[in-house]
Formats: structure tokens, C-alpha cells, sequence
């Protein structure tokens, strides 16, 4: 034997008589106003829920686009920029490691 809650009651007066308002309902099933009102709305946000379908991922705008390939394009920019600061830094080693060289060459052949 199933006894039916306070809100299937309302759930079926509900599907009864479609147009009645929650102190309609309320004073008809002798509840509070406020209650069928607090059944109504969990049951519209649990139907919400229910009928929430993922959207698929939509394109991306023509803003998005230019801003990607800008994007891209100044990533491509740091690289190189790396590469010629690496480039550099070699170069400077190099530099350093010549004019030790030559100070060195220089002192010696001063001292002879």
C-alpha cells in the first residue's frame, strides 16, 4: 500500500486543473500556500536539469580567429627571438673567450 506525500497530491491536482494557482491548490489539499509553491519551483528546476543537453562546441568567431593567428604569430616571434638570443649569448662567450686570449698573448709577449 502506497500512501501518496503532500507532493504527489500536488502533483496530480497540478495535472487535474493546469491553470490553478498555489493558494488554489493549497486551499483545496488544505496545505500552505508556500509549500505548493516550494514543490512547483523544485520540480521546474529538476525538470530544467532533466532536459539540459551539452552543447557541441561551436565555431569560433571571426574575432577569435584573428586573435588565434595573431597569437601564433607572435609565439612564432618569441622562438626566433630565443633562438637569436642563444645565438648571441654564444657569440659573446666566444668574444670573451678571444680577448682573454689575447690579454693573455698581450701580457706575455709584454713580459719578454
Amino acid at each position: 500500500m502506497n500512501k501518496m506525500t503532500k507532493a504527489d497530491l500536488i502533483r496530480n491536482y497540478d495535472k487535474e486543473h493546469p491553470g490553478a494557482t498555489a493558494a488554489e491548490v493549497a486551499k483545496a489539499l488544505k496545505l500552505h500556500p508556500s509549500y505548493v509553491w516550494l514543490i512547483r519551483s523544485s520540480d521546474k528546476k529538476k525538470s530544467k536539469q532533466a532536459v539540459k543537453v551539452e552543447k557541441p562546441a561551436s565555431q569560433p568567431t571571426n574575432g577569435q580567429m584573428v586573435l588565434r593567428s595573431q597569437f601564433e604569430r607572435v609565439l612564432q616571434e618569441n622562438d626566433a627571438l630565443k633562438n637569436q638570443n642563444e645565438a648571441m649569448r654564444m657569440d659573446i662567450e666566444k668574444l670573451s673567450f678571444l680577448v682573454s686570449y689575447l690579454e693573455t698573448k698581450v701580457k706575455f709577449n709584454a713580459s719578454v
